[in-house]
C-alpha cells in the first residue's frame, strides 16, 4: 500500500474552500482517483453532529472515502481530546485505508503543500505566513496580475477551474509517480 499524496486548502473564512475541495473531489472521482479529507474546524464551538449540509457531508457526497473533522478539543467520530491532534496523526490515521490523495481543508500553519484561496488584497498575508505554496487561487483578475508578478507558483482566476484542476491533477500524478 502507497502512502497517499497530501495537499492543503487554505483560506481565511468564506474563501471557498469547502467549494473547492467539493469541486476537486468530483473531479478526482471521476478520474479513479481515491480521496479523504481532514477539515480543521477552527471557530472555537463544540462540533456539531455530521448532517447533511456540513462540510464533511459535502465532502463524502462529492466523493471522499472518508471524511475527519478535528478542533482543538474534538475529533470528528464523538470523541473526546484531552489535547489537540497533530495534523500529522491524523494523516497517520488514514493509513488503514488504501488512498492515493488526502486534501486537508485548513490548518494553515502546517508545511504541508498547499492551495490558497485568496478573496481580496486583504488576503495578501496568507502569502507570507504560509509555507510550502504550490498554487493560488484568487477571486478578482487584478488581484492574479498582482500576484502572478509577486509569486514564483501557478496563479489562477477562480473562474479558471478547468486549468486549476488539471494542474491538481498533474500534480497528484507526479507525487504518486505516474
Amino acid at each position: 500500500m502507497n502512502s497517499p499524496a497530501v495537499f492543503q486548502v487554505v483560506g481565511y473564512s468564506n474563501s471557498g474552500k469547502t467549494t473547492l475541495v467539493k469541486k476537486w473531489l468530483e473531479y478526482l472521482s471521476l478520474k479513479g482517483w481515491k480521496a479523504a479529507t481532514i477539515k480543521h474546524h477552527g471557530h472555537g464551538r463544540k462540533l456539531t453532529s455530521i448532517d447533511e449540509g456540513k462540510d464533511s457531508s459535502i465532502h463524502r457526497n462529492a466523493g471522499a472515502l472518508g471524511s475527519l473533522v478535528t478542533s482543538d478539543q474534538e475529533l470528528q467520530w464523538s470523541i473526546q481530546l484531552d489535547n489537540p491532534i497533530t495534523l500529522e496523526k491524523l494523516v497517520n490515521f488514514y493509513g488503514i485505508m488504501d488512498l492515493d490523495l488526502i486534501i486537508v481543508e485548513g490548518f494553515k500553519r502546517e508545511a504541508f503543500p498547499k492551495l490558497l484561496l485568496i478573496r481580496g488584497e486583504e488576503d495578501f498575508p496568507l502569502v507570507n505566513t504560509c509555507s510550502s505554496i504550490r498554487l493560488i487561487i484568487c477571486w478578482r483578475k487584478e488581484d492574479k496580475e498582482t500576484l502572478m508578478k509577486e509569486q514564483d507558483v501557478p496563479v489562477f482566476h477562480i473562474d479558471q477551474e478547468k486549468d486549476y484542476l488539471l494542474w491538481l491533477d498533474n500534480w497528484l500524478q507526479g507525487e504518486k509517480g505516474e
